[in-house]
């Protein structure tokens, strides 16, 4: 039996199957092209992470090494926090623990509001007296 001599309809359709084949081929390598490049940014992304973290890290052991230990850099971190015009009173209540002195603690708190509706006379309150310097 002899080979059929390919008609001039079938040479169309399989120059057409070719070059499906062709943009086929193309896609799969512009998708395997794609994805290493997604691959490499990720690693990148990871890796500029982890510097970053490792230096923040390496930025706060340095600090806790200049102040000698990790509770005195603690304590620094707090007190820089604090207001610049912070004011702190000590108030004596006197012998005895918090519990046993309640019975003081109103007269605390009236000469609180004493000290409100003194601000304007220049009088010296109660609780300003009752401060240790």
């Amino acid at each position: 039996m002899r080979a059929r001599r390919p008609t001039a309809t079938s040479r169309p359709k399989r120059r057409k199957a070719r070059t499906i084949k062709l943009v086929a081929e193309i896609a799969r390598k512009t998708a395997e092209l794609d994805a290493q490049a997604t691959v490499t940014l990720g690693e990148a992304d990871a890796s500029a992470q982890q510097l970053l973290e490792e230096a923040k890290a390496e930025k706060f052991k340095l600090a806790v090494g200049a102040f000698g230990s990790g509770p005195a850099y603690n304590q620094w971190v707090f007190a820089s926090g604090l207001p610049t015009d912070i004011k702190l009173q000590l108030l004596y209540a006197g012998p005895g623990t918090f519990w046993t002195d309640l019975k003081g603690f109103s007269d605390v708190r009236n000469a609180g509001k004493a000290d409100a509706a003194d601000a304007g006379s220049g009088r010296a309150s109660s609780q300003e007296e009752a401060v240790i310097p």
